[in-house]
Formats: C-alpha cells, sequence, structure tokens
C-alpha cells in the first residue's frame, strides 16, 4: 500500500456496507453508486446523516484500489486516510 501519509502496512477492510481501518480506530457506513463510493457516520468524524458525507471516486488498476475526494471532505481525519491514497489487496 501507498499514498499520503498513512504507515505502510495499514489495513482497510471492506464490506458489503461498512468500512473500517483497524490501525486508526476509524469505520463507518459506505454505498457504492458506480465508481463512486460514499463514506458516512463515521466514528473518526463524529457527524452522522445526513451530514459527514464524504464522497471519493475510486478505481481499480493492477490490483490495487485507489481512492480521490470529489469535492469537500467534511472530516479531516477521513481524508488523511482516503483520499489520494492506493491500497492493495491482501486477501
Amino acid at each position: 500500500m501507498s499514498g499520503n501519509a498513512l504507515e505502510k502496512g495499514t489495513l482497510f477492510v471492506i464490506g458489503d456496507r461498512h468500512y473500517r481501518v483497524p490501525t486508526h480506530l476509524a469505520h463507518g457506513d459506505l454505498a457504492v453508486n458506480g465508481n463512486q463510493i460514499a463514506f458516512f457516520n463515521a466514528a473518526i468524524c463524529g457527524l452522522t446523516l445526513p451530514e459527514g458525507i464524504g464522497r471519493y471516486h475510486w478505481t481499480v488498476k493492477g490490483g490495487a484500489l485507489h481512492f480521490q475526494v470529489i469535492g469537500e471532505e467534511p472530516c479531516g481525519g477521513r481524508a488523511d486516510i482516503l483520499d489520494g491514497t492506493t491500497y492493495k489487496r491482501i486477501s
């Protein structure tokens, strides 16, 4: 994994409707629509719906998942974990 100021080996776990980043104690809900993903109800953010929605464009290239923020991210801590970051699949 590479990107932003994340430590090498940071784990990002995505489920059907939830995500978590154990090393940062971050977790919340998500919704995917095409190549866009919305993150919300994040513990790291403290804002719940309808506030606190961060929207990202996602791509997968060469087995790596990359996120790029769309517009403004209301939760700075989440942006630190996601914006401009690439994750490699390990499972």
